[in-house]
């Protein structure tokens, strides 16, 4: 399910980024969507919801995907929009915030440890105009987030109601399982 995401230059970017990793794309399954859909309910192995990861000069999208069973369509569809509808609710914990924040100060380095991934950030930070003090300015901005953006920042950028959804599979129009 997905819709219209963010520019990279949108300023509520860095903001969305922790609330990316809160909502479906921390490491080591420690995200909302991945502990509930993969670990507690068994409904899948690879799950993920993410808006930053594909902003661009032009907007991205606002992405949430799961490879499930025909049969768990209906139910993974429900949990997906109950995640959604959380983040947009109810603020975050301390926790999950200084985890984020945490996971993603410290492996921001890790993206320049071979010489294609420096090439690579450098294109970035020239594509995207984010200066010579990109590193610096990184890690302040995440620090910088509270438990108040990401609520605001989801209420603002994810929307239930606008949500396109695709199915590749055996089921019908309406997400139930197609006889054998």
């Amino acid at each position: 399910m997905g819709h219209v995401g963010i520019r990279r230059d949108d300023p509520d970017y860095y903001k969305l980024l922790v609330m990316d990793h809160i909502l479906g794309t921390g490491p080591g399954f420690t995200d909302r969507i991945s502990a509930r859909l993969r670990d507690r309910e068994g409904l899948a192995y690879t799950v993920n919801a993410r808006i930053a990861d594909t902003a661009g000069t032009e907007p991205g999208l606002f992405i949430c995907y799961i490879g499930t069973d025909n049969e768990n369509f209906a139910k993974v569809k429900k949990l997906f929009l109950e995640e959604l509808n959380k983040i947009r609710d109810t603020k975050p914990t301390a926790e999950e915030l200084a985890d984020a924040k945490t996971y993603l100060i410290g492996s921001q380095m890790l993206q320049f440890a071979t010489v294609s991934e420096i090439a690579r950030q450098l294109v970035s930070i020239e594509r995207y105009k984010l200066g010579f003090d990109y590193i610096d300015d990184y890690q302040k901005a995440i620090k910088s987030v509270t438990l108040e953006d990401i609520q605001e920042v989801a209420k603002k950028h994810l929307d239930p109601a606008r949500m396109h959804l695709v199915a590749a599979g055996a089921v019908n129009e309406k997400g139930e399982p197609l006889g054998k």
